[in-house]
């Protein structure tokens, strides 16, 4: 947050509107691309922590060749987001006996750039989930 100065932004509910889409090649100015690579390389390093991320940051990373305005406002709608729940996170322990629950979710030809699927699965053991 305070490599982007973001400290002292306002927050917002989540990390991506629903139905908001995208395009590879969007109008508008380009930005500076080594600076959104470094942006998303931390967030996806947050995602081992913040699994409500995961999703808003796998379809950001897809506009990382030739980053418009738009691609970078949604960047810094995730950062908002994180501002408003920076005390949740998961917590991972060691545990001798557990159970472990999984989950799957797909959109079929949900990308409107490239009519691909998208899906994703998240595993529970006990109360840490990871992907």
């Amino acid at each position: 947050m305070k490599k982007f100065k973001m400290i002292s932004c306002d927050s917002v509910s989540t990390p991506m509107e629903h139905g908001t889409k995208l395009y590879k090649f969007a109008n508008g100015d380009r930005v500076d691309a080594s600076k959104y690579q470094s942006l998303i390389g931390s967030l996806r390093y947050l995602t081992n922590t913040r699994a409500n991320l995961m999703l808003s940051v796998r379809i950001i990373s897809q506009y990382m060749e030739e980053p418009r305005y738009t691609h970078w406002k949604e960047l810094k709608r995730i950062l908002r987001s994180i501002r408003g729940t920076m005390s949740l996170g998961l917590m991972y322990t060691r545990l001798d006996n557990y159970r472990l629950i999984g989950y799957s979710d797909n959109d079929y030809c949900g990308d409107v750039v490239d009519r691909k699927n998208t899906s994703r699965y998240v595993f529970f053991m006990e109360n840490t989930t990871f992907t």
